[in-house]
């Protein structure tokens, strides 16, 4: 869960749901190749393999692009509490 302290770190305060897993993969338990809109983003900033490990310098490369296409920036879901990677969940 090293990759749920860098996210804590740059979005303190947030509900603790949003650190686990699913905060970058499909599914509550990540594995490889499950990653959501979110988590491969991440990979492509990060390459191929290296997004294992997250540092709050990666997620806020990422902050300015939209995951999810909903018109909110991955930077402005973390602060409102909002997902992502979840079209749906928007500020």
């Amino acid at each position: 869960m090293e990759n749920g302290k860098a996210l804590k770190e740059a979005y303190p305060g947030k509900d603790p749901k949003s650190y686990g897993c699913k905060a970058c993969h499909q599914n509550a338990v990540g594995k490889k190749g499950d990653l959501n809109a979110y988590g491969q983003a991440l990979q492509a900033s990060k390459g191929e393999g290296n997004a294992k490990k997250l540092t709050v310098e990666d997620l806020r490369a990422v902050e300015a692009q939209d995951s999810d296409k909903d018109g909110a920036s991955n930077g402005q879901e973390w602060q409102a509490g909002t997902n992502p990677s979840d079209p749906a969940s928007k500020p």
